[in-house]
């Protein structure tokens, strides 16, 4: 996301785009590159939109956020979540294991991320957002392109 992107347009779709069926679908959104100019206020914005959505029954109409397909699915996601902590991402927002019934995750924004991370190498199928900040458009283009995976990419910028 470049520095004159609309950031409620971009805010918007990036918390759809991630947080969808749980974060559960190969295409979705899985990294944010920002670039300096605008990466306070998006994650700002980002973690507080993020923070709104209700967890609960896929089948209820008030549920934003439904449990994952399976336990060790959950498990594995956390492990990543961990392992990215561990080597030095700040976790903004979920992160914690729930107990309870059902294989819920929170929400979870992860933000500090380097190329070197976990959250940047690895696919994180579940509902967490990992953060990277450029210093330029150049620098977030190099970034997006480091990377084994290619499903799938956006950018928001203005003309």
């Amino acid at each position: 996301m470049l520095n004159d992107a609309d950031l409620d347009l971009a805010v918007k779709a990036a918390v759809a785009g991630r947080y969808q069926n749980s974060g559960q679908v190969c295409a979705a959104a899985k990294r944010f590159i920002l670039e300096e100019g605008i990466a306070e206020r998006f994650i700002a914005r980002f973690v507080a939109a993020a923070a709104a959505l209700k967890q609960g029954d896929p089948r209820a109409e008030e549920s934003e956020l439904g449990p994952m397909a399976r336990a060790d699915l959950r498990d594995e996601l956390h492990q990543q979540v961990q392992a990215t902590m561990a080597e030095g991402a700040q976790l903004l927002l979920g992160g914690k294991m729930p107990s309870g019934a059902g294989n819920f995750y929170p929400a979870t924004v992860l933000t500090n991320v380097t190329p070197e991370m976990t959250a940047f190498r690895e696919e994180l199928f579940g509902p967490v957002a990992a953060i990277t900040v450029a210093k330029s458009a150049e620098q977030a283009l190099t970034l997006a392109n480091c990377s084994d995976f290619g499903l799938s990419a956006t950018l928001f910028y203005r003309r």
